[in-house]
């Protein structure tokens, strides 16, 4: 069986925006290049997996001593697997997939220019700082010949792949702070609770109406973190916070219910004591008169 053909091929990227955590996408411009010593052109049947879609100018085919040089501009939007359960504390990646289309491994494969290949220093991504940035050559394995009858039927095939990778992470904690502060100050309200004395009726009603409302305040922050995070996989770290301080709530509610009880039991205890002693009290008198 013949050796595939390489090729060299690099990316270069220029600019990262609009990265969307709730569809869990990104838009990535970048130029690719490839150095041909034949005639076939890598770049021409190149395809990007996880592009939602994208856009190419710019092409250009130079001839240079080491080969035929060809270099295109990318600008697309990317799909990406980013796991949010550390929000707002997480690390995540950009990954940027490009995958040759026609012809499999045997026929082409890529040489990787780790050299070259890298990432503008000067992106700037809102509310995020870069890293670092990896590339590296992939054989893409599919259950599937895609119908090439030189491939034996239920053998499969595989693509060469050239993984780009940038590695971000976010530098605003306030963020955590803006998501948490409505379930502080709820928590917070329900400490205050404690304070009132629940053998007065109107403060034990205030008691109530406090812990019932640190409730609903809590409730509505989860809430608007959720939707600030979108659908996540799992309890994230901001679920958990909130959840626990649902429970410290909910059982200051149920702490105040049963005082309530216990103060309202002993009431009546002592109602019931006072009027079976009043008619003890009125025969002594009478017997003493």
């Amino acid at each position: 069986m013949a050796a595939p053909n390489h090729y060299e091929i690099g990316v270069f990227i220029t600019s990262v925006h609009d990265l969307d955590v709730q569809t869990k996408t990104v838009g990535v411009e970048m130029w690719l290049w490839s150095i041909s010593k034949d005639k076939r052109r890598p770049l021409d049947t190149t395809e990007f997996p996880n592009a939602n879609g994208l856009s190419r100018s710019l092409g250009s085919h130079l001839r240079r001593a080491e080969g035929d040089w060809s270099q295109v501009k990318i600008a697309g939007t990317f799909r990406q697997n980013w796991d949010l359960r550390n929000f707002p504390f997480d690390r995540q990646t950009v990954v940027v997939d490009v995958e040759e289309a026609k012809y499999d491994i045997k026929e082409l494969a890529y040489d990787v220019d780790r050299r070259d290949s890298s990432y503008l220093r000067q992106i700037h991504l809102d509310g995020w700082n870069i890293t670092g940035f990896s590339v590296q050559p992939v054989a893409e394995r599919y259950q599937t010949t895609f119908g090439d009858p030189e491939l034996p039927s239920g053998s499969g095939s595989t693509y060469a792949r050239m993984t780009a990778t940038l590695h971000i992470e976010r530098d605003q904690i306030t963020t955590f702070f803006k998501l948490t502060s409505g379930l502080y100050v709820a928590v917070i309200i329900s400490l205050i609770s404690f304070f009132l004395a629940a053998e007065n009726p109107s403060l034990m009603s205030a008691r109530v109406s406090l812990v019932v409302a640190a409730l609903f305040a809590a409730v509505l922050n989860m809430r608007s973190a959720q939707d600030a995070t979108g659908q996540v996989t799992g309890a994230s770290l901001l679920d958990k916070i909130h959840i626990l301080g649902l429970l410290f709530i909910a059982a200051a509610t149920v702490l105040a219910i049963v005082s309530r009880l216990r103060v309202e039991r002993a009431t009546s205890r002592q109602s019931s004591s006072a009027r079976a002693f009043a008619p003890s009290w009125s025969r002594y008198r009478r017997t003493s008169s």
